[in-house]
């Protein structure tokens, strides 16, 4: 009798702790994306954490690893390719330790970046289902609201109103046109909003083509705050990839369409288009905004330089794919090391610039840190992973959802042009790339 009660509680008692164990590891991805929304916040306006919260996320994210290892979640062979990599980069770290006069910590920060979260893309692009994105797009439509009054609010203060701090001591933020800087909202700096607004028009997206996923008054409401944040950010960066975004998925929503054919719903569509429309012009006679598109224009103005054209911004996005296997010729096969790029790397020099010193694409400065054999191929491997990637979202279109698609261009710049030494920018690679991969294992949207 004891042996078969034994027999039956065990299995009961190995089922509550795995179930403590996947609540456990859904609030370390909650931590996690919590961080990477307000750890900006902190480092701004509560000076003696800047320092600290540079690297706050990390432990999270040694969580996040060791738990998704522990619950198997995600491929075995995934995983063992992590491995390799992740030796890979500790054995060439070590041989730079010995070969070069680099500050250790900047190798260990180096190893930070380049190893320690990339686990977190493997965990949430196997852990997250349907239920998760769905909860992931709620919060950032609200989220997005009162970001955007906080990004107002900085763009009208003063470039030293205390809204206006920077992370750095004694620092500010980055000058925009007329007197305004590009606001920030609770990110360090401008990096933030460009990474996170147009996820925001993704879930607008998602939100107006899927009825009943989220409140309407919710995913207007923020796509509005989404015009609105466009000019008031004096980024034309943001302007580009929500641009991207409509366009890709108003191209995905016409493939899509295509195959089931609803002539009932073309009144339905116009109708949108003209509300739209009607949208974006009144938007257009608030003081605010006409202030604002006045500012943004002059930046883009003054950033064509002399030519007068955009061939400066199409040459600095093609020049950081095609220049980023130049330095192949200037470095050793060890490379400088890794982490000398960073801005870390600089302070701990005194030498502010020389984050620069190795170009200021992050392709580039990869190629430098990594040396000249494993440089290009880790450059080409993420060429090769967004090309997969790509097919792989244009594929899903034909399954009928529509999530993975609508991501395509937050998910193929993250890969393409994301930095993994900056924090923000690779929390935010680390987020996109986990929750497209997730998008992709939707059998069909979340309802």
């Amino acid at each position: 009798m004891t042996a078969i009660v034994e027999r039956t509680v065990a299995p009961v008692a190995d089922n509550r702790l795995h179930s403590q164990s996947i609540r456990r590891l859904k609030t370390f991805i909650w931590l996690y994306l919590l961080l990477l929304l307000f750890e900006g916040a902190v480092r701004k306006w509560i000076p003696p954490l800047s320092t600290p919260f540079l690297l706050v996320r990390d432990p999270v994210a040694l969580l996040i690893w060791f738990s998704g290892r522990r619950l198997r979640v995600g491929s075995q062979r995934v995983w063992t390719a992590f491995d390799i990599y992740a030796l890979t980069i500790t054995i060439l770290g070590l041989l730079q330790l010995i070969g070069t006069t680099l500050n250790p910590l900047v190798i260990l920060y180096g190893w930070r970046s380049y190893v320690l979260h990339i686990p977190v893309i493997i965990v949430l692009g196997a852990f997250l289902d349907a239920k998760d994105l769905k909860t992931i797009g709620k919060w950032t439509l609200i989220i997005s609201i009162p970001m955007t009054i906080l990004m107002v609010a900085q763009y009208l203060a003063p470039p030293v109103s205390f809204l206006n701090r920077g992370a750095s001591e004694g620092g500010g933020q980055i000058i925009g046109a007329l007197g305004h800087i590009r606001p920030a909202g609770t990110f360090s700096y401008i990096t933030g909003p460009i990474s996170f607004v147009p996820l925001v028009a993704v879930t607008c997206i998602w939100g107006m083509v899927r009825k009943g996923l989220f409140p309407q008054w919710l995913v207007y409401s923020s796509a509005i705050a989404t015009l609105i944040v466009i000019p008031v950010s004096v980024s034309r960066s943001i302007a580009v990839l929500v641009a991207g975004v409509i366009f890709t998925s108003a191209l995905g929503i016409v493939i899509r369409s295509g195959i089931s054919f609803n002539p009932d719903r073309l009144p339905h569509i116009a109708v949108g288009m003209l509300a739209g429309v009607a949208v974006v012009i009144g938007l257009a006679q608030v003081p605010l905004v006409r202030d604002a598109m006045d500012t943004f224009t002059t930046r883009w103005t003054q950033a064509q330089g002399t030519a007068g054209d955009n061939s400066a911004l199409e040459d600095r996005i093609v020049a950081s794919v095609t220049e980023a296997l130049s330095p192949v010729t200037k470095v050793s096969a060890l490379g400088s090391g890794i982490g000398a790029g960073s801005s870390v790397a600089a302070a701990l020099n005194n030498n502010r610039l020389s984050s620069f010193e190795f170009g200021e694409g992050s392709l580039e400065r990869e190629v430098y840190e990594l040396g000249s054999w494993l440089g290009p191929i880790f450059v080409l491997s993420r060429m090769v992973f967004a090309l997969v990637l790509f097919v792989s979202l244009f594929r899903s279109i034909y399954r009928g959802v529509i999530l993975p698609w609508l991501l395509v261009v937050p998910a193929l710049g993250a890969i393409t042009q994301g930095s993994f030494d900056l924090a923000t920018s690779q929390g935010f690679l680390v987020v996109i790339v986990g929750i497209t991969i997730a998008s992709l294992r939707m059998e069909q949207d979340a309802r």
